[in-house]
């Protein structure tokens, strides 16, 4: 279905209906009562944040066998999905730096021996975060956390030299 249809269907609805269908949508989507927690709700942001934050981390760290983790499609997948549930880039943004300190603290505590492509990621996720960063009014907290984790980043291949260059430039 597209939206042209969508909205002929909706068309076609009276308001109790179009009532009827969102709650079954919300009673039935966890994504949907995420949405609607941070449109309507904002004490709910940080509880939305922690459990995409944990979502992050399981899809970064490995186990202790060193199974799963390392899996970017699936930190991709998050960071997507958590766009898609609110337009507001300041939430993005911080959830977007979450990913890349886990990243990094990921690399610092294991060796960071994970390939290129690894860093390449997270270098493009860094990028993409200061573009959002420039939509909005910058905060002196974001400013000090990215610079501490320019510090605290990882130096192979790169990777910590390539953050700092995307950061000096966004500063320019």
């Amino acid at each position: 279905m597209n939206r042209s249809e969508l909205n002929e269907i909706l068309d076609n609805k009276s308001v109790d209906e179009l009532n009827a269908e969102l709650i079954t949508l919300f009673e039935n989507f966890k994504v949907v009562q995420d949405y609607f927690d941070l449109k309507y709700k904002s004490q709910t942001k940080p509880s939305i944040l922690k459990k995409y934050k944990q979502k992050i981390d399981k899809a970064i760290y490995p186990d202790w066998e060193f199974n799963d983790g390392l899996n970017l499609d699936l930190v991709e997948e998050i960071l997507e999905g958590f766009s898609n549930i609110t337009p507001k880039l300041n939430y993005q943004i911080e959830l977007e730096l979450y990913a890349l300190e886990a990243g990094n603290k990921c690399a610092n505590d294991m060796g960071g021996d994970y390939g290129e492509d690894y860093y390449l990621y997270f270098e493009e996720l860094f990028e993409q975060t200061l573009n959002k960063y420039k939509q909005i009014t910058t905060s002196k907290k974001n400013t000090t956390r990215i610079e501490s984790i320019l510090e605290m980043a990882f130096g192979g291949y790169g990777h910590k030299d390539t953050l700092e260059d995307l950061w000096a430039e966004f500063k320019n």
